[in-house]
């Protein structure tokens, strides 16, 4: 696959997550304590969560940074509390700003994958749970998996309060 190929798939899936934020944003803002059909966040919670990691280009290339990838590891094995994190610093924003700022966390990762060469894209990573895995690969699966599942899932909590 090309770098050309790699970014297109990459910035498809950024899309993807961008359209879903901005069709949920007047239910989430109706309705933003509604909870999760599973788990303990509310859509508004999950909201915090999505809006902190929409640019999450830095964080996968600090995994492929020898100096910094212990840093980024050690970040993604503490996820309770990195997610916990998130939404508490959060917690004063509204639903507007939240979406406004995954908007633009969705701009800069859209720039950050314009910036990559053909070797970066094509570089493996040892995931853990996953393996060896590209790091094209790791940002689609980021927003077309992590993102689009937790914005699925903002989606069916609202769908089911509805009914």
């Amino acid at each position: 696959m090309t770098s050309g190929e790699d970014a297109h798939r990459i910035d498809a899936a950024i899309d993807e997550s961008e359209q879903l934020v901005r069709n949920m944003a007047g239910p989430i803002r109706n309705r933003p304590d509604t909870p999760l059909l599973e788990g303990a966040w509310t859509v508004r919670d999950t909201l915090c969560h999505v809006a902190a990691r929409a640019n999450d280009v830095p964080l996968i290339l600090r995994l492929t940074n020898p100096r910094t990838s212990e840093e980024a590891s050690s970040m993604m094995a503490e996820l309770d509390a990195t997610n916990a994190r998130q939404i508490a610093d959060r917690s004063a924003r509204t639903v507007d700003e939240l979406v406004a700022e995954a908007l633009a966390g969705y701009a800069a990762a859209h720039v950050a994958v314009s910036e990559l060469g053909d070797a970066q894209l094509e570089q493996i990573l040892q995931v853990p749970g996953m393996g060896p895995t590209r790091l094209a690969d790791l940002l689609v699966l980021t927003y077309q998996g992590h993102a689009q599942t937790h914005l699925r899932s903002i989606e069916a909590a609202l769908a089911a309060e509805r009914s």
